[in-house]
């Protein structure tokens, strides 16, 4: 069952929970407006079935899902890179899973986390601060970056060595970058670092 909200971007596997959401400014994206029964299908399922080999990077936001993705997907996440996924620290959803437990998740399947990427939520009501109905008093929501455990890193392949320092700079994380073009520059007998930074 998918619970659609006036949002649809906020629409999840997981209903609303509005004893939460009425608490703050600006959460009527969320409330429940409809339900409808959908198919779904797990990662390990889906990339079985559509021939993907490898999965390198995973980036996330199914509105409190995300820990159940996981789950579903262990195999095709053994050699997965690096993935940001929205995580949550309140339930707005009805017995979601929470960033622990999603933290848990990933830490057993070899990531380690890296940073949040930016802190989002409300203030509570009546209380409005700033005049701004989105200034975010409680953090409620984040995008969490993982990245494939530091201790691997020196067993890795320098390809995939290559792939997660790129990723890594994408995402303004140049030491990662660093410490893989390191590794993969002892590894190969290359200069891939210093084809990047010549100074």
């Amino acid at each position: 069952v998918v619970h659609l909200t006036n949002h649809p971007m906020c629409s999840s596997l997981y209903r609303p929970n509005d004893a939460w959401l009425e608490c703050f400014h600006n959460l009527e994206v969320s409330y429940l407006r409809d339900t409808t029964e959908v198919e779904t299908m797990s990662i390990d399922d889906f990339t079985t079935e559509a021939g993907i080999p490898r999965v390198d990077f995973v980036k996330i936001d199914i509105q409190g899902a995300e820990l159940d993705a996981f789950q579903g997907g262990a195999g095709s996440l053994e050699d997965c890179l690096a993935i940001v996924t929205e995580v949550e620290f309140l339930e707005l959803y009805e017995n979601q899973p929470l960033f622990g437990d999603v933290d848990r998740e990933l830490r057993s399947q070899g990531f380690m986390f890296h940073k949040f990427l930016g802190l989002a939520g409300r203030a509570m009501r009546p209380l409005l601060i700033g005049n701004d109905p989105n200034a975010a008093s409680w953090h409620l929501w984040s995008d969490a970056m993982y990245v494939r455990s530091f201790e691997e890193w020196s067993e890795m392949d320098p390809a995939a060595l290559i792939r997660l320092g790129l990723l890594a700079l994408l995402y303004g994380s140049p030491d990662i970058t660093c410490q893989c073009l390191m590794i993969a520059d002892d590894r190969l007998g290359s200069k891939l670092l210093a084809a990047m930074n010549p100074t």
